[in-house]
């Protein structure tokens, strides 16, 4: 008789006296362990048992074929035992190889939505100063730029006596615009609109990211500002082992060194500022909720961090 059992190493096979025969390493590691975790069979295992189908499977999370008090049990978790230090060490490097990935991921994300802005805000106001002239009440009357764009394609497109009238004037005192001005204007303004739309592409993808690999920063200080953090440290782990005190003022560095060199004001928060239990506050109030913030993220990135290099 010949059992099958699986473990970090692979998927061995033992002969009756539990001794092992041969061994399958798993072509994917990542894979094969989240397999083993919920009690599912690695394609090793499925192969193994397609192969020799009277071969009996040995796992506490599937159909175990022995009962409790079997000897032959002892033998399962001293095989166990033996591979254990080698096992941990493969899945400590696997997972923390995966956090660096994943941080470097946010920061690469957060870089680029930061740039994106600064691009999204010069071709606005460059549409601002062409469009302008030719629809001066728009310009005038709507001062959030992705509205702005929106509504000069609805105006070059459909005209602009409806949307006149919206924003309550009779008539417009811009000058009249020609066909291949409004052309250009109008392509230029739908370069401008893709350029909102990959953004909230990416905000919605780093929100997924933030959710699943560091549920307890995203919980505590919200998707954006936690991405944000994790950026301006450098790491989920320089978060982790970072005082709360540190992690207040990230974002605030040039008016801590302003402090310093002349004496300026004290900062009381950096980039958690935005965070609605402290810009709801009043002013005086802004340096308690901050370090009272902050102490909570750094209890919530140690949770995330410690959760993936155990």
């Amino acid at each position: 008789m010949q059992y099958l059992y699986s473990n970090v190493n692979g998927c061995h096979v033992l002969d009756g006296k539990f001794k092992i025969v041969s061994t399958l390493e798993f072509k994917n590691f990542d894979d094969a362990m989240d397999a083993l975790k919920s009690g599912e069979y690695t394609p090793e295992e499925k192969k193994a048992l397609e192969d020799n189908p009277e071969i009996m499977l040995v796992n506490p999370k599937k159909d175990n074929v022995f009962r409790d008090g079997d000897k032959r049990l002892k033998i399962i978790a001293n095989l166990e035992k033996k591979h254990a230090i080698a096992a941990n060490k493969r899945i400590t490097a696997s997972d923390l190889s995966a956090s660096v990935i994943i941080d470097h991921t946010v920061i690469q994300t957060v870089s680029a939505l930061e740039e994106m802005d600064k691009i999204i805000n010069g071709l606005t106001k460059r549409l601002r100063e062409w469009y302008g002239p030719y629809f001066p009440e728009l310009c005038e009357k709507i001062t959030d730029h992705q509205k702005y764009v929106e509504l000069s394609i609805n105006a070059l497109e459909n005209g602009i006596d409806k949307l006149l009238k919206e924003l309550g004037y009779e008539q417009t005192f811009g000058a009249e615009i020609s066909e291949p001005a409004a052309q250009a204007i109008l392509s230029y303004a739908k370069i401008i609109i893709g350029f909102y739309d990959e953004r909230e592409v990416m905000k919605k993808n780093l929100e997924k990211i933030m959710k699943k690999h560091y549920p307890h920063i995203e919980k505590t200080a919200g998707y954006s500002i936690g991405a944000r953090l994790i950026a301006s440290a450098g790491s989920l782990r320089k978060i982790a082992i970072m005082p709360s005190s540190t992690i207040q003022l990230l974002g605030a560095e040039k008016a801590l060194f302003r402090h310093l060199v002349s004496g300026s004001r004290v900062p009381k928060h950096g980039l958690i500022v935005n965070h609605t239990s402290i810009a709801d506050k009043k002013r005086s109030e802004r340096g308690k909720a901050a370090r009272m913030l902050a102490n909570k993220i750094s209890i919530a990135a140690r949770v995330d961090y410690y959760r993936v290099s155990k």
